[in-house]
């Protein structure tokens, strides 16, 4: 080389890390959001001295009580929510069929794990107490950060945009869907005498996200759009409306084999997606798929839990399909 060539360094090509399932969904809804959703931006300096004040005062007695310290997003999130309970119109959507108000207060919090930011769900936070919200947020940051956050934990947020149509059609409540399957893995293991199976999915989990994919499934979605769906809400990107309003009648479910798909396809997701470890359970995933889809059939077709519970435990029993309430 002469003495006046100049020198040129050797460079090599270097790549970042492979985002995680939470970092790449996180990236294409933050693209998305930028690029359909008007944006403006309001700002306001305002005095914060009355909640530091507010905060000074409260924060030993909770710590007494609670063994938790009060944080400002804690009195920033009570706050909002009790004002969204207030103004009920700003707590609201707009979907293809207009502006839709949520009848629940539900607060979401900004966690940030590896590579990603999730956000966790504070549910009815404008009617708990401020001990109740610092103790809530502390459970989903630590579970966040593990990479342990339960279906309940993201579900019940609401966005200003949101995909789809408000479904017309209203499953049970969480807590009943899971009494029928406690009830269920009883009956396999005691009436039936079913061997042990291998799952990833917890009991909770098979209800969630069976509930999830029967709610789109009878707001005609297909399978596959069912399914994604339910998967993002898994990999927390938000609740989605369903496809069409449910014809007035008798609502239909779809077909065995493609629940059965899913169900394949949510253990799998679980193993892989959420690095779940494995659990055993008298429940295969047909007879979940089975029978916890009959459970919600009776349901929507205006039976109680109770007749609904009655009428899928006579089927197991072989006394036939019962006939629905309406």
């Amino acid at each position: 080389m002469s003495r006046g060539a100049p020198c040129i360094a050797s460079r090599t090509a270097r790549h970042s890390p492979r985002l995680s399932t939470a970092g790449r969904l996180m990236a294409e809804r933050t693209t998305q959001s930028w690029t359909t959703v008007p944006h403006f931006f309001v700002t306001r300096e305002v005095d914060a001295g009355a909640l530091n004040a507010a905060r000074d005062a409260m924060l030993p007695a909770i710590e007494r009580s609670h063994a938790v310290k009060v944080t400002h997003t804690d009195l920033i999130a009570a706050s909002v929510a009790r004002v969204l309970r207030r103004h009920a119109r700003l707590n609201a959507s707009w979907t293809g069929d207009g502006i839709v108000v949520h009848p629940e207060v539900n607060v979401a919090l900004a966690l940030a794990v590896d590579n990603a930011v999730v956000t966790g769900v504070i549910r009815g936070a404008d009617a708990a107490a401020i001990a109740d919200i610092a103790l809530r947020r502390r459970e989903l940051a630590e579970r966040a950060r593990a990479g342990r956050l339960h279906p309940d934990d993201i579900a019940g947020a609401r966005s200003l945009y949101s995909a789809g149509v408000t479904s017309n059609v209203s499953f049970p409540p969480r807590n009943e869907p899971n009494d029928f399957y406690a009830q269920l893995i009883v009956i396999y293991r005691d009436l039936l005498r079913a061997a042990a199976v291998t799952t990833y999915v917890d009991p909770e989990g098979v209800v969630v996200w069976l509930s999830e994919y029967a709610r789109y499934r009878v707001g005609l979605c297909d399978h596959g759009t069912a399914t994604i769906r339910v998967f993002s809400q898994i990999d927390n990107t938000g609740v989605y409306g369903v496809c069409a309003l449910t014809p007035a009648g008798p609502i239909p479910f779809p077909p065995r084999d493609e629940g059965l798909d899913f169900m394949n396809g949510l253990d799998v997701k679980y193993h892989d997606g959420l690095r779940r470890s494995a659990m055993s359970s008298f429940v295969n995933n047909e007879g979940a798929v089975v029978w916890v889809l009959e459970y919600f059939r009776y349901r929507l077709n205006g039976c109680t839990h109770g007749d609904a519970t009655a009428k899928v435990l006579a089927q197991i029993r072989g006394e036939g399909i019962q006939p629905v309430c309406l």
